[in-house]
Parts: C-alpha cells; structure tokens; sequence
C-alpha cells in the first residue's frame, strides 16, 4: 500500500507530465517544493505531538509492554492525517485524545479511530462552538437550556451562525436535535462531553 509521500509524489509525477507536455515551466522544481512541504508537514506533527506530551506531563506517561501495539496504530493513524493536510488544529485534538486516552485508561486504537473519524473533520468554528458547549453545560449541568447557551454566544456567534453550526455538528453525534415548540433546539449528546474532555477542545486555540 502507498504511503501519504508516496500518494502526493504520485500527483507530483502527473502534474509534471502535464507541464511537460504544454511546454511549461517550471517542471523541473515542482518535487523539490512537494518534498520541501511534506517534510514541513512532518516537523509540524512532531512539534503538536510534543506539546501534547508536554500538556500532560511525561511523568504521567507511563507506557506498558501492551500498549505498544495499540501507540503504533494510533501514531500511524496520526501521521496519516498529518500527511493528508489536516488542519494544525485538528492534529492537536488528534495528538491530546492519544494521551488522553492513556489518561482514561481506556487506551484502544477502535476507540481513538472512532474519535479521529470525528476530529478529522471540524471546522476552525465548529472546534470553537464545541469548546464554549462544553464548558457552558458543565460549568451548568442542571440547566438544560439550549436558548440560555446561545445567548452566552453572543459575543463570539451571532444566532443565525449559531444555529447553523449547530445543525452541522449533528453529524459527528455529538448535538442531537430537539423539537421545541416549531422550532429545533440542540443538545449535547454523552458523545459530546466524552470527546472534549479528551481531546481537551475548550483549551485548543483554532
């Protein structure tokens, strides 16, 4: 199978046949920049990963003979998403649910791929939306008041952006909608509350 270099390297071979068939310029470079990018890529995954060691603290780190199957795959799974231009924000989540779960001790890869599954794929917004639901809803655990956290978003969303990103977000599993009155109202689903803690979302910066 193909890794992430071996995929862009292919792309890079047809853009440069193309360039050459049209008589164009600049062919001759075209890989030096791919390979340049790529090897950026990598340092940048090896710097989040490293500041997610340092968040936790290695002295809290402690890795048994059993783990290692389970940290290849997840490092794998990481550095594949590192090489397909993931979002350096969306590494970070990546990168703290590794030891996060490690943390919980429930270090499984089916679990840390069903969470990357989801990570992979949020906006700068919607990791800014999901932090301020987080910490709202636990800072608030008896008050079920979609309409109260909205409004706490005021400054950051307006309602109609709000709401949209709300309804975007029901496809990771972690907002579920509520009828309310012709209206829909969202909630957190447990899914919610399970990914931002180990993926610490309120404290990453997009």
């Amino acid at each position: 199978m193909a890794d992430g270099r071996d995929v862009v390297l292919s792309g890079v071979t047809l853009a440069k046949e193309a360039l050459s068939v049209l008589h164009l310029p600049g062919a001759s470079i075209l890989e030096q920049y791919v390979n340049a990018a790529y090897e950026k890529r990598k340092a940048a995954a090896r710097e989040i990963l490293i500041d997610a060691i340092k968040r936790e603290g290695v002295e809290n780190l402690q890795f048994e003979e059993g783990d290692a199957d389970e940290l290849v795959q997840m490092m794998m799974r990481f550095a594949k998403a590192a090489e397909e231009g993931t979002a350096r924000q969306n590494l970070k989540l990546l990168a703290q649910v590794i030891f996060g779960l490690k943390r919980n001790r429930t270090f499984e890869f089916d679990k840390f791929q069903a969470y990357a599954n989801v990570l992979e794929t949020l906006t700068r917004d919607e990791i800014l939306f999901l932090g301020r639901m987080y910490r709202f809803y636990t800072d608030n655990p008896d008050k079920n008041d979609y309409r109260a956290f909205l409004a706490s978003l005021s400054g950051t969303f307006e309602t109609t952006q709000a709401e949209s990103l709300a309804a975007a977000l029901t496809r990771t599993g972690m907002l579920l909608p509520i009828s309310a009155f012709g209206a829909t109202n969202y909630a957190p689903a447990e899914h919610l509350f399970e990914i931002c803690e180990l993926a610490q979302v309120e404290h990453t910066s997009p």
